[in-house]
């Protein structure tokens, strides 16, 4: 920045010297670094203050907050200052000026300041707004005898380069200002090339993305890279919601009324729920579709049923038969060892419901479909993943004594083992973007 100097006779005239009690500090424009109060402090102690501090006719304090505060830390009653005139837009033009010639700044603090001072040089005239004609009489006009200040010159004014000015307020200006407080203090808040590819995010994107990226530990290097595979992963996600959800659509407004009645079966009576049968749950749940999940058999001697989200007690033997009558019955079935028992199950809501087609998936009927097929021939053997329901949060209390937060932080694997189903149940390795919803989901069901 170059300083024209009027008055060179001025130079080694002595500042005021006020009582820091009588200085007024507004809301500033960046916090209080402790770090540089101190080192400031230091410094002063051993040189004194080599640059006063400004305010204005009012005593408001209009730039030097840090050397301030410095004082009051060395126990000092007084402070020399520079008094300038009372003007709103000139007093934080000086305060953005003085934290941008600093550079002590942090990418988002950079291009925060950056965008205030276009807008203040905007209001002044020094800075045309968008969509004037400059060759225009009616344009904005400027100070008198001053000259319309372009990028290049404002960038070159606070030590930048124009890319670097542009690319910064590109930041800003694209990412709101909860996400940017959200990023303010984390090591991303300095790396623009990790915050350029977030701010061309919609922001429900960026929001996700960065609620990933504060809850899980920062890479040492490759900021940038990991910060992409978020956004991917994020993406990934959303479009495959937004596809079940398409088609979830689809089918809501094609399907007849009994259709859209289900009943989920989970055939055994293990320890934890089944993860697929709470995500169907959750399924019906948001489309507005009736259910009820029963778990049991005619040889057990008590089964759970839930209605439509509503628990009911356990219920005996007796009381096996389903209270809605289902347009499609899902059951899950995992371990081969299982399969008479799923055999029983099949059998026994069969002769109840002959005309109700199944839908059957699972670990089990993905690996061995032929199976299924010789021994419930009129069940649907879906393989692999179901994706409609795959992103969807668990309905946790599906089951009155459900106390366990099931959820999958990954899916898929990147080996095809010949022993192992994964690969083909569940496909490449893909990530959750996070599991914070799961767990507060969890928690506000569960007892």
């Amino acid at each position: 920045m170059i300083i024209k100097i009027t008055h060179l006779e001025t130079w080694n005239k002595p500042m005021p010297i006020i009582p820091i009690e009588k200085i007024t500090i507004p809301t500033r424009l960046r916090d209080i670094d402790e770090s540089s109060v101190t080192r400031i402090a230091d410094s002063i102690s051993l040189v004194g203050l080599l640059n006063p501090i400004i305010i204005n006719e009012d005593h408001v304090l209009v730039a030097g907050n840090h050397r301030l505060q410095s004082h009051e830390l060395l126990g000092k009653d007084n402070i020399e200052v520079k008094i300038i005139p009372n003007n709103s837009l000139t007093n934080t033009l000086c305060e953005v000026d003085e934290n941008l010639i600093r550079n002590d700044l942090n990418t988002i603090q950079m291009g925060e300041h950056i965008v205030k001072r276009e807008e203040i040089l905007t209001e002044l005239g020094l800075r045309s707004k968008s969509g004037s004609n400059q060759h225009s009489k009616s344009g904005t006009a400027t100070v008198a005898g001053a000259e319309s200040l372009t990028s290049a010159k404002i960038a070159e004014q606070i030590g930048t380069s124009e890319r670097s000015f542009y690319l910064k307020k590109q930041i800003v200006q694209n990412i709101p200002e909860e996400i940017r407080d959200l990023l303010r203090r984390s090591e991303y808040a300095d790396s623009v090339s990790s915050l350029l590819p977030l701010s061309k995010e919609p922001a429900d994107i960026q929001a996700k993305v960065v609620d990933v990226l504060l809850s899980q530990p920062v890479p040492p290097r490759g900021k940038p890279s990991f910060v992409k595979s978020i956004i991917r992963q994020v993406n990934s996600a959303q479009q495959h919601q937004q596809e079940s959800e398409s088609a979830l659509t689809t089918r809501l407004t094609t399907y007849p009324e009994k259709a859209k009645r289900f009943l989920l079966i989970d055939p055994m009576r293990a320890k934890f729920t089944n993860l697929a049968l709470m995500k169907l749950a959750r399924w019906c749940e948001v489309n507005d579709y009736e259910y009820e999940y029963l778990k049991g058999t005619e040889e057990t001697l008590t089964y759970y049923r839930m209605v439509n989200g509503k628990r009911l007690e356990q219920i005996t033997k007796q009381d096996i038969i389903p209270i809605i009558e289902p347009g499609k019955i899902f059951m899950s079935c995992v371990f081969s060892y299982n399969s008479q028992q799923y055999q029983k199950v099949y059998n026994y809501y069969s002769k109840m419901f002959p005309d109700v087609p199944w839908l059957i998936g699972g670990a089990f009927p993905t690996n061995c479909p032929d199976w299924f097929r010789d021994n419930m021939p009129n069940a649907e053997i879906h393989k692999g993943l179901y994706e409609p329901i795959e992103r969807l949060i668990p309905k946790y209390a599906i089951e009155p004594d459900q106390q366990t937060i099931i959820l999958h932080s990954s899916r898929g694997c990147p080996q095809s083992c010949s022993y192992c189903g994964v690969p083909k149940i569940e496909g490449k390795m893909q990530s959750y973007p996070s599991i914070k919803e799961y767990l507060e989901a969890g928690k506000a069901e569960l007892p």
